[in-house]
């Protein structure tokens, strides 16, 4: 038997070490495919849902446009309500200006009356301040008519206002009685 020379030890070593070298890297190989695959499949998986979200995002646009046009369409029924109730406050506003100036001009009237009626007592002069402090309570509870919903404003003027004018009415018959009183004075 010849004796296996160095050379051929190091060319058997050679081999082996290619072997063992191919199949690590056959199975390097078929790791980078397996993860090539997945990473594919994941790119396909975002790719339908990235389509799917797209038409779910159009829809939603156009959605929102819908509603968008409803809601402009609303705000334009509305607006004729908003200036019609913007004209009945400023009526409202008139309206219990107005009656504040009446007041105003009604109590004048009071003071001149009792000015005027030199013969009246001091006591017959401060019941006609005291009816017409009622009076003014009269028309504030009027102006309070005005200014409620309309189906409050059917029970204060059935009780608050015909209160209030009832007893101006019995304050004006106590005044006509009062002695050294020829008659009623009139506004």
């Amino acid at each position: 038997m010849e004796s296996i020379g160095w050379m051929e030890i190091a060319m058997l070593i050679i081999a082996v070490s290619v072997a063992v070298l191919v199949v690590f890297l056959v199975k390097a190989l078929r790791k980078a495919t397996d993860s090539l695959d997945t990473a594919n499949a994941t790119l396909t998986e975002a790719r339908d849902a990235i389509n799917m979200w797209k038409n779910d995002v159009q829809d939603l646009v156009v959605s929102v446009k819908d509603l968008t046009d409803q809601v402009n369409r609303q705000v334009e029924a509305v607006d004729p309500l908003m200036a019609s109730v913007r004209d009945m406050g400023e009526a409202l506003h008139e309206v219990t200006t107005t009656a504040k100036e009446a007041s105003v001009t009604w109590m004048d009237k009071v003071k001149e009356r009792a000015v005027r009626a030199g013969s009246m007592t001091k006591s017959s002069w401060m019941d006609w301040v005291e009816m017409g402090i009622k009076g003014y309570h009269v028309i504030r509870s009027a102006s309070k008519v005005l200014r409620t919903a309309p189906q409050t404003a059917d029970a204060l003027k059935q009780q608050d206002v015909q209160r209030d004018i009832d007893n101006v009415k019995r304050e004006i018959q106590k005044t006509e009685r009062l002695p050294g009183r020829s008659k009623a004075v009139t506004i």
